[in-house]
């Protein structure tokens, strides 16, 4: 499960170093693709990404469907780490994400997310609107908090 967060910088020529205690868990290849809803990426190690692509297909062939798994598989890149840990970001999904040098790699269980560190900062400067609503939910599922 990955969690925390942590800057990076990328280099002039797009690449940015996977966080070190990232590294191992990720495993050789895994796929960098949009967000949802927000300007940022998202790191799905390979199996995740597998799942994500069969419960798509789950949902059938009508158009809305369609529409998903094109948003989603025309905004994802197959990647993989050099020898020194980094991954190679396209210019596509550096506009996209409005990354300018400082990035912010935030883990969130099954998948990290890479935000600008500024458009993060600016997420999570306050706690959610309906903390409170959120927080009852999760514990009339039984877990605690």
């Amino acid at each position: 499960m990955f969690s925390g967060k942590m800057n990076h910088t990328i280099d002039a020529k797009g690449r940015v170093f996977i966080p070190a205690k990232y590294r191992e868990e990720l495993g050789d290849s895994f796929i960098v693709a949009r967000g949802f809803s927000d300007a940022y990426l998202v790191i799905y190690p390979q199996a995740e990404w597998e799942a994500l692509i069969e419960e798509i297909d789950e949902l059938g062939l009508d158009r809305d469907a369609r529409l998903l798994k094109r948003y989603i598989m025309t905004g994802a890149n197959p990647t993989e780490m050099d020898s020194q840990g980094r991954i190679f970001l396209s210019q596509e999904h550096r506009e996209y994400a409005h990354f300018e040098k400082e990035v912010s790699f935030l883990g969130m269980g099954r998948t990290i997310e890479i935000w600008d560190t500024s458009s993060l900062e600016e997420q999570t400067a306050s706690e959610p609107v309906n903390f409170e609503d959120f927080l009852s939910k999760i514990k009339a599922h039984g877990h605690h908090i």
